[in-house]
């Protein structure tokens, strides 16, 4: 865990990082995501509902205001550090930071698979001194003399905004910015769970997953959400959703092989688990084929 003192820091950079681009969504996820790790839920989540108004793209913008009016209220949650998602903090840190920069060369935060040993990348603390080290804090303050504020957009106002569906092919800063805005809400999401509260949290999946469809480990992990409420015919519906978008991912056939386990078809769990064990292996034979030969000659 951080020190007080360099939870305070970051709190400040993050704070004047924002005041420089209110719509960075990435730095918002991190400022909720320290406030997640400190266990200040509600702190964190008036945090991630700012965000999410502040950087909503204008396709999903009447969307946000609807879920958002219609959630019920949170419940209090205990300031404990155990998490009923069955992972670990360390796992946690890395689904809360998991960025859309990322999405070109990963398949989504992945479950742990209780290997116990401690990797430093994976943290709010990391990711806070990863952040100091990129942005030059004096910098940032001094540009901000030089920089207006972009202010939010009230409900009011999005209200205004048209209402559309992105198109598949669209490309360039709206897609990345619309990529971004749906970590922010998965993010978003996967507090709401840690914290009890499953109508917030479903309701959450769904705007993450409905404004950037083709992100097919947000609806591994919505099935794994209503797999954990008891719901496994729409826990069965996400997972052949996330397979049909990303087939070669093995923790997406892993996850609907146990579903079907613990629905007693057990044959049906043996065939996809072997669907499961061969993407695996293919993942394993293809980053091997990636890496560097050590043995290779360069003269």
């Amino acid at each position: 865990h951080l020190r007080r003192r360099d939870i305070e820091l970051a709190r400040r950079s993050f704070d004047t990082a924002l005041r420089l681009d209110r719509r960075d969504a990435y730095s918002w996820q991190c400022r909720a995501a320290l406030e997640v790790q400190q266990l200040n839920y509600s702190t964190a989540r008036e945090i991630f509902q700012k965000a999410a108004f502040c950087c909503v793209p204008s396709h999903v913008a009447r969307s946000l205001a609807r879920t958002v009016d219609a959630m019920p209220p949170p419940k209090a949650c205990m300031r404990s550090s155990s998490s009923p998602l069955g992972l670990s903090a360390m796992d946690l840190d890395k689904v809360m930071l998991f960025s859309g920069s990322e999405l070109n060369s990963s398949s989504g935060p992945a479950r742990s698979k209780g290997s116990g040993e401690s990797d430093a990348c994976s943290s709010v603390a990391h990711d806070v001194s990863c952040a100091l080290a990129s942005k030059n804090v004096r910098a940032l303050e001094a540009s901000l003399s030089r920089s207006s504020a972009k202010s939010a957009l009230t409900r009011e106002a999005l209200e205004e905004l048209p209402s559309e569906r992105i198109l598949p092919g669209v490309r360039g800063e709206r897609a990345t910015a619309s990529l971004f805005w749906s970590v922010l809400v998965f993010a978003w999401a996967m507090m709401e769970w840690r914290c009890d509260n499953p109508q917030r949290a479903r309701a959450l999946f769904e705007l993450a997953g409905g404004s950037s469809e083709a992100i097919a480990w947000i609806w591994l992990w919505f099935a794994r959400f209503e797999d954990s409420q008891g719901e496994p015919e729409r826990a069965r519906h996400y997972l052949a959703r996330s397979i049909r978008l990303d087939r070669s991912d093995p923790d997406a056939w892993r996850s609907w092989a146990e579903l079907e386990q613990r629905c007693g078809r057990a044959g049906v769990s043996r065939e996809i688990m072997q669907q499961a064990m061969q993407r695996s292996i293919a993942r394993q034979l293809q980053s091997r084929a990636a890496a560097p030969n050590p043995l290779k000659r360069n003269f």
